[in-house]
C-alpha cells in the first residue's frame, strides 16, 4: 500500500514538473507587402534570351514579365507554415540560435474558385538564411528578384505588337480581333473585340501550335477588360487520340471597365488529350456574348500566354 503511495506521489511530482515548465513558442513575425511582389521578376531580357534560346523583343519580353501574384507559400526550415495573402504578418517558430532557412514561393489563384491558390513553379523560390533571431523581432526579405526556371518555354505568347495571333473561326457572323493602342500615354497595344447591338457573339482562335505531352506543366494565362461581356476560354486539339477536339476550360464574368489576370493550369486538360503520345497539336480559343442585348458589349485583352515548362513531381 505504502508502495502505491510512493508510486503515486512520485508521478504527481512529475506531473507538476511538465506542466509548469511549457515549451516556449514566442515566434518572430515575417512582414510580407504587396510591393515587394509587383515588379519582381527580373528585368534583363539579354540574360532571359541566353538561358532560354529564345529571341523575344522588349515588348514581348515586358509581357512574359508581367504578373499579379496575391499569395505566398511560406516555409521555415523544411517545414510549411501554409499559404498567405499579401500584405501578411506571417508568425515563424525558428530555431533560435541557430541558422534559419526561410523560402517564400510566388502563388496564383485559378480561374472559377478565387480561394483555391497554387504555388506558381514557373519561377524560382526566395531562399534566405537569418541568423540572430530574436523572439518577437519582425523580419523583412533582403531585395529579390525572381526568375524564370531554365526549362520554362511560351510556345504562343501574344503581345498585340502589330497583329493578332487570333482570327475568328467564323468569318461570316463573327466579329474579328483589331489592334488599337491602349492609351494615348504609352505605346502599347491590346487586342480589342467590339460587339454591337446587332452583332451577337465572337469566337477567334490562334492556329494550332505543337505541345510536348506527359512530364510537361502547362499554364494559361490571360490579362482582360469588359464591358457587359462574358466569356469562355477552351482549348482545341487536332487529332486528339482520346477523340476530345474542343474543352472549355473556364469563364470570364464581365470586369465592368477593371483590368483582371486569370491563370488557368492547362495541364490535366492537355496532357489527357495527348493521352500515350508525346505531343498533340494544341490552340487557344476564346468566345465570348453581350450580358444585356440592349447595349454593345466591349472585350480587351493586354496578353495571352500559355506556358510550359519540365514538371517535378
Amino acid at each position: 500500500m505504502k508502495n502505491r503511495y510512493l508510486l503515486f506521489f512520485v508521478f504527481l511530482i512529475v506531473f507538476l514538473n511538465f506542466s509548469c515548465n511549457k515549451p516556449d513558442i514566442t515566434p518572430v513575425y515575417l512582414s510580407l507587402t504587396k510591393e515587394e511582389f509587383e515588379d519582381c521578376l527580373e528585368n534583363d531580357l539579354a540574360k532571359f534570351n541566353k538561358i532560354h534560346d529564345t529571341d523575344y523583343l522588349d515588348e514581348e519580353f515586358q509581357i512574359i514579365r508581367q504578373h499579379l501574384f496575391k499569395d505566398v507559400q511560406v516555409s521555415i526550415n523544411g517545414t510549411s507554415v501554409g499559404f498567405w495573402q499579401l500584405p501578411c504578418h506571417i508568425p515563424l517558430i525558428p530555431e533560435y540560435g541557430k541558422t534559419n532557412n526561410i523560402r517564400v514561393l510566388a502563388c496564383v489563384r485559378l480561374p472559377n474558385s478565387e480561394l483555391f491558390t497554387k504555388e506558381y513553379l514557373f519561377v524560382t523560390p526566395i531562399t534566405q538564411l537569418f541568423d540572430g533571431l530574436v523572439k518577437g523581432d519582425t523580419i523583412r526579405l533582403s531585395p529579390f528578384k525572381l526568375e524564370y526556371v531554365p526549362s520554362v518555354a511560351f510556345p504562343i505568347l501574344e503581345a498585340f505588337i502589330q497583329d493578332s495571333k487570333f482570327s475568328p473561326r467564323d468569318t461570316i457572323y463573327n466579329t474579328p480581333m483589331k489592334i488599337v493602342k491602349m492609351d494615348s500615354d504609352t505605346n502599347k497595344n491590346m487586342g480589342s473585340i467590339t460587339l454591337g447591338v446587332s452583332d451577337f457573339y465572337f469566337d477567334v482562335a490562334t492556329q494550332y501550335q505543337q505541345m510536348p505531352g506527359r512530364g510537361q506543366r502547362q499554364y494559361w494565362e490571360i490579362s482582360y477588360m469588359s464591358y457587359n461581356g462574358e466569356m469562355v476560354g477552351y482549348l482545341g486539339f487536332e487529332k486528339s487520340l482520346t477523340g476530345i477536339q474542343q474543352k472549355n476550360v473556364f469563364v470570364l464574368p464581365s470586369t465592368e471597365g477593371k483590368w483582371k489576370k486569370v491563370y488557368f493550369d492547362a495541364t490535366q486538360e492537355i496532357n489527357y488529350a495527348c493521352s500515350v503520345a508525346s505531343q498533340i497539336n494544341v490552340r487557344l480559343g476564346i468566345s465570348g456574348y453581350k450580358v444585356d442585348d440592349s447595349y454593345g458589349a466591349q472585350f480587351n485583352f493586354e496578353s495571352v500566354k500559355l506556358i510550359t515548362m519540365t514538371a517535378y513531381y
